[in-house]
């Protein structure tokens, strides 16, 4: 799209718009709709946007629980990539998503099955084993923890910690 690639987000709307008039169907419409909104922060409305699409293209529905995260809406973010997952069981990108939903909603338990599932794909995913490290310091599993840390700055090739495993394990 031109119009939004010049920043013309009101003429783009409503060319979308009218487009979806002609095909309701248009999940490509709805999809550009959304990122207009969400490039203009209204989280609201790129959600209504990416459920239309993620109606009629279920690839969509990874761009919906983006958006679902971004608004704090964890149950309908897991929702959405639950739904993402099952049209792509393999994808990476939707098993880490969706394991950081789990994990943000409390589900730690879901969340370790599907960041473990991400490394069985790519052992090296940083992401992977920076939300397990998470997960493990939640549940009170140091050695776990730091095993995960250790991995992911190895493979990021970072030396920050995210933080200070002595102190989230009140040790001296």
């Amino acid at each position: 799209m031109i119009l939004k690639k010049r920043g013309d987000w009101d003429n783009a709307s409503r060319i979308l718009l009218q487009l979806t008039r002609f095909n309701p169907s248009c999940a490509e419409c709805y999809f550009h709709l959304g990122e207009i909104e969400e490039s203009k922060l209204d989280f609201t409305k790129a959600v209504t946007y990416y459920t239309k699409a993620a109606i009629y293209d279920s690839v969509y529905y990874f761009n919906l629980g983006l958006n679902y995260q971004t608004v704090g809406n964890l149950k309908a973010s897991v929702n959405a990539f639950q739904s993402y997952h099952q049209s792509f069981p393999m994808s990476l990108e939707g098993m880490i998503a969706l394991g950081i939903s789990y994990r943000k909603s409390g589900d730690i338990i879901k969340g370790e099955e599907m960041f473990k599932s991400a490394l069985s794909l790519s052992p090296d995913n940083p992401a992977a084993h920076f939300n397990l490290s998470l997960i493990y310091i939640e549940s009170g599993r140091k050695d776990e923890a730091l095993f995960h840390i250790e991995t992911y700055r190895r493979i990021t090739g970072t030396q920050w910690m995210p933080y200070d495993i002595k102190k989230v394990f009140n040790e001296k």
